[in-house]
């Protein structure tokens, strides 16, 4: 799968959203403060779920549908984690003769695997102009 071109973002030390704890938004649900009965909804950092480094956090977008069996979807922005050293099956994203591809790292095989059956592997030996950019840890979809 092809990528758009790689950015560099920007991590906040704290980012916080409302969680919910149930499908339904009933008010019995949520924690009650003692004093005026306002509903507390617990909060979610999503600091805990991102690249811990700033400096190794990059983004981009999935430019096709080749990874959907993998849960990526064309549109969906894609972090990226520089500093994570790759292991066997992550998905990542690759920069393969001046192409930037999103892949799956076999290294039992020494190849990258794309998505699309219908491309053979990449092997990593036979490249010379492959680099291994980062580790996919997130996928993000916009619904709207």
């Amino acid at each position: 799968m092809k990528v758009a071109a790689i950015q560099s973002i920007d991590i906040p030390q704290q980012m916080a959203l409302a969680l919910f704890l149930s499908a339904s938004a009933d008010v019995a649900s949520l924690v009650m403060d003692n004093e005026d009965a306002t509903p507390q909804v617990p909060a979610l950092d999503l600091a805990d779920y991102l690249p811990h480094s700033s400096d190794g956090a990059m983004a981009t977008f999935a430019a096709d549908s080749s990874m959907q069996a993998q849960g990526i979807w064309e549109g969906d922005l894609l972090l990226v984690d520089r500093v994570r050293k790759p292991a066997h099956d992550d998905i990542v994203v690759a920069s393969v003769d001046g192409d930037i591809l999103c892949c799956l790292l076999d290294m039992k095989n020494s190849v990258l695997v794309s998505g699309d059956s219908e491309q053979a592997p990449i092997r990593l030996s036979e490249h010379v102009g492959l680099t291994i950019e980062g580790v996919v840890t997130q996928s993000i979809r916009q619904i709207r």
